[in-house]
């Protein structure tokens, strides 16, 4: 929960952020000290799951986390946010009805149905009456459109109460209609632009992964605000190879 940070997403201010897969202590640690604005944590194709998110969070001190679900359950939104998280982004949401139950899953009643429990979030069980007044409002929920279903359904899923934004997955986009990792192909860009003027016209927050920095400047001045630049592997072995080429 980081009620500063979901009120900062809200007003579409421009947040960067980095995607942990490697969830190593002294990797997060060091990479919450950089300036992002936030830190996004992957668990849907890295092994970061429920033992690993306490570390991660408290690792990040008070860099905002969002989690990326490994699955769009209430077990996998409970165990993120219980993890101190401020808020998670659940992939692939290509319906109302999907975006329906994450929010129901990431809210106490009587928003939602999330179950209360003692957790990291409470600080145990010590400030849980505090963390249960608050949680709802504190905590970010952030949906996908990864494919072309989700494109096409996206009014219906914007109209979503206590969805707070879209986050745009440009590879899976880009192979759900055959142009697997051709990420500059018009018709990925046009999909990708039209998940853009959608959430723009009714004043929702859009982000997107955008590894090449030129391109993500582009997409701030595009209206893009929840912005991610690249992963923490990427980094390293990107600064090595450089290294390496140089001597």
């Amino acid at each position: 929960m980081d009620s500063v940070f979901r009120k900062r997403l809200l007003e579409k201010k421009v947040l960067k952020g980095i995607m942990l897969t490697v969830g190593e202590q002294a990797i997060v640690e060091a990479l919450s000290q950089v300036g992002f604005d936030w830190l996004f944590v992957e668990t849907e194709h890295a092994p970061n799951l429920a033992d690993r998110l306490n570390k991660i969070v408290l690792a990040a001190g008070e860099v905002p986390c969002l989690v990326r679900l490994s699955r769009n359950d209430e077990i996998s939104v409970k165990r993120a946010l219980d993890a101190g998280a401020a808020g998670i982004i659940a992939p692939r949401v290509s319906s109302a009805e999907v975006c329906e139950d994450i929010v129901r899953f990431a809210k106490f009643p009587p928003d939602g149905v999330r179950g209360i429990g003692v957790s990291r979030a409470n600080q145990y069980g010590n400030n849980i009456e505090s963390y249960l007044s608050d949680a709802n409002s504190g905590v970010s929920v952030v949906i996908q459109i990864e494919d072309k279903a989700g494109v096409d359904n996206l009014e219906n899923i914007l109209e979503v109460a206590g969805l707070d934004s879209v986050f745009v997955g440009p590879y899976d986009l880009s192979a759900s209609i055959g142009r697997t990792g051709d990420l500059k192909h018009p018709e990925v860009q046009a999909l990708i632009d039209q998940v853009r003027k959608k959430c723009l016209e009714v004043d929702k927050p859009v982000g997107i992964f955008e590894p090449d920095i030129e391109a993500a400047r582009e997409r701030i001045e595009q209206g893009f605000s929840l912005i991610t630049i690249s992963t923490d592997i990427s980094c390293i072995i990107r600064q090595t190879k450089t290294i390496l080429q140089s001597i």
